[in-house]
């Protein structure tokens, strides 16, 4: 699994559904970071009951929004004023990816 510089975190609203939350290092962007999350999450899907994942970015964040939906992860919402950016009250978009079906 390509991992360095990259760190997960899942956290559980319930045993089917979790919050992703990560970090991924400058110097290793692009197609290592893609591949490290693909397989973050096929190993979520395969080892744990987690039916659904999503997580929470800024929509002034315009990397990380690109970067979300080159993994394939649909955007399902808005969350209006939920977040500061440069101290300026602004929206979050709301991502899902669910488990493929079998």
């Amino acid at each position: 699994m390509p991992n360095e510089g990259s760190v997960f975190a899942f956290v559980p609203y319930n045993e089917h559904l979790f919050n992703v939350h990560l970090g991924i290092l400058p110097e290793y962007r692009g197609k290592v970071a893609i591949a490290a999350c693909k397989d973050a999450f096929a190993w979520m899907f395969a080892n744990t009951d987690c039916i659904k994942i999503i997580g929470l970015e800024s929509v002034k964040h315009r990397a990380a929004i690109r970067f979300i939906t080159s993994l394939g992860v649909d955007r399902e919402g808005t969350l209006k004023g939920a977040c500061y950016h440069n101290g300026v009250s602004t929206d979050m978009a709301v991502f899902g990816y669910c488990k493929p079906c079998a």
